[in-house]
């Protein structure tokens, strides 16, 4: 019977030890995280202009002159809003001024410990835009989860929007009827983000040869502060809160209903197998009078790094 139970014995104490010793790898690459994360931060300033919003520094990146001022949001768990809308602004600033907002808790954004409704993000936004030193009106260019924040401020501010462009933007009802939990690996993505093993895995060659690179087009230099956005924010708490909220915000703007006739450009990927998305996307037109969709073939739901110059086209119409 002892012989039997000897074993046992031994893989119990394996176990131990390998847990033990797995705690304090975890711990010590966490702290070595934490390091090079600050290390990093210090070393790359935000490109664009740092204001305050309450008592949290928000990030506008500012190029080009000219009315109207569009203004870019990023979807939902974007890293660097910079990088992601980076083509799309160069090409519209040279017509017009441009910003590009960066939430709380994205790119260079610090997070936010404020609840994450819709209402919040606008107002947000709203007071980033006014101390941007650019007036209205706006024209809006949203992307995803973006479309929530943008429709929303229209119902607000109807006075400060002249129009709005909507890359494969969520219709409110979509958002608010979909059965929605934030994704495992949203929290896994961030353990792996804090303990620094998604740094090891961004530098193994396997791993960068079975991701689908969106920011391929774009400069060297504004794809390693995706990267770098990437390793500091990716799904970090208030991105998480923000997906939580994702319901909620979406019967608000739902319930508050259309935004009059204000221009509305609906730009539709023709990617199949999303439940119910492109019914909700047909109905999007009637949240305006003065509304027009396209339906872009062979798309994914990243148009704006797979079509462009469609996007552009798009947002230099409605500032005309």
């Amino acid at each position: 019977m002892d012989n039997k139970k000897k074993p046992e014995r031994r893989w119990r104490r394996l176990m131990f030890v390998f847990g033990g010793l797995l705690l304090i790898f975890l711990a010590a690459s966490s702290i070595y995280e934490a390091w090079v994360s600050e290390k990093e931060k210090k070393a790359n300033p935000p490109p664009g202009k740092i204001v305050e919003v309450n008592d949290k520094n928000i990030h506008l990146h500012q190029r080009g002159e000219g009315d109207p001022t569009v203004v870019f949001t990023a979807g939902s768990g974007t890293a660097s809003p910079y990088a992601d809308m980076y083509k799309l602004q160069e090409a519209v600033s040279k017509e017009h001024s441009t910003i590009m907002y960066e939430r709380p808790g994205y790119g260079w954004s610090e997070p936010s410990s404020q609840e994450r409704t819709v209402h919040n993000l606008t107002s947000e936004l709203k007071q980033a835009l006014e101390k941007s030193g650019e007036g209205g009106p706006y024209v809006f260019a949203a992307h995803s989860m973006g479309a929530l924040e943008v429709l929303h401020y229209a119902q607000r501010y109807p006075e400060e929007v002249k129009g709005i462009v909507l890359i494969d933007g969520v219709h409110p009802r979509h958002a608010a009827e979909r059965t929605i939990e934030t994704p495992m690996r949203s929290y896994v993505y961030k353990a792996m983000r804090n303990t620094g093993i998604l740094r090891l895995l961004m530098q193994s060659e396997y791993f960068a040869s079975m991701e689908v690179d969106p920011y391929e087009q774009i400069p060297e230099d504004i794809r390693k502060k995706n990267e770098l956005m990437t390793l500091q924010h990716r799904w970090n708490d208030t991105m998480i809160a923000e997906r939580e909220k994702f319901n909620e915000n979406g019967r608000t703007v739902y319930e508050e209903g259309d935004i009059g006739d204000i221009p509305l450009t609906i730009l539709t990927a023709d990617f199949p197998g999303r439940e119910n998305w492109h019914e909700t996307q047909l109905d999007m037109k009637d949240y305006s009078s003065q509304s027009e969709q396209e339906i872009i073939p062979h798309t994914t739901h990243f148009i704006h790094h797979e079509e462009p110059e469609v996007v552009i086209e798009a947002i230099l119409k409605t500032a005309e």
